[in-house]
């Protein structure tokens, strides 16, 4: 039952990414069909990644991601559904409030590395960019061992001038990625 329940989470999201949104909908509607609690929030998961990416017979709908990815965190509180909610918020316009309540939540739980990601983010897309906070964030994030941390990184130091940081850290990126794939696998590529 688990296995073949992992078999079509995975299976929507592989849907999703190839932009098959109608598809992947019709697997999270089959989840939501369940009563358990681990098919309820797959299904809510999966709803909400649909809409916040849209794709062939599903328009993207940042409210309804929301709502779904509300849900999951009222299921399952935790700092991954959190940074899923402040995700789809500063994608909103005028969101970015929202976005740091999210935030906010989600460093009140067990740090994950998507979560530091995610402030980075937010802090480079505010109205008033705040590079300095970024710049921490991401470099939090390379020291967890997170690809989308050094990029982050490398990309701040550009913006706030800092070339010869920025390259240093590319040629490091460079390095490095080829050790972190082999010990810690695609989990190096998770962004947020």
């Amino acid at each position: 039952m688990a296995s073949e329940r992992n078999y079509e989470f995975e299976r929507a999201t592989r849907l999703i990414d190839m932009g098959f949104a109608r598809d992947a909908l019709d697997i999270a509607e089959r989840f939501l069909e369940k009563s358990d609690e681990v098919s309820l929030i797959a299904g809510y998961l999966c709803r909400g990644i649909v809409y916040e990416e849209g794709g062939v017979g599903v328009e993207r709908n940042l409210e309804k991601s929301l709502e779904n990815f509300r849900r999951v965190s009222l299921i399952s509180p935790c700092s991954a559904s959190f940074v899923n909610l402040a995700r789809v918020s500063m994608k909103r316009s005028g969101g970015h409030q929202d976005a740091r309540r999210f935030l906010n939540v989600a460093l009140d739980y067990p740090l994950i590395p998507e979560a530091v990601l995610c402030l980075a983010e937010y802090y480079e897309t505010n109205v008033e960019p705040d590079l300095v906070s970024a710049k921490k964030c991401h470099a939090k994030a390379a020291r967890m061992w997170r690809l989308a941390g050094f990029r982050g990184y490398s990309r701040v130091c550009r913006r706030m001038g800092l070339r010869r940081q920025a390259l240093a850290i590319d040629l490091l990126r460079m390095f490095i990625t080829p050790v972190l794939m082999l010990l810690i696998g695609n989990r190096a590529r998770v962004t947020f």
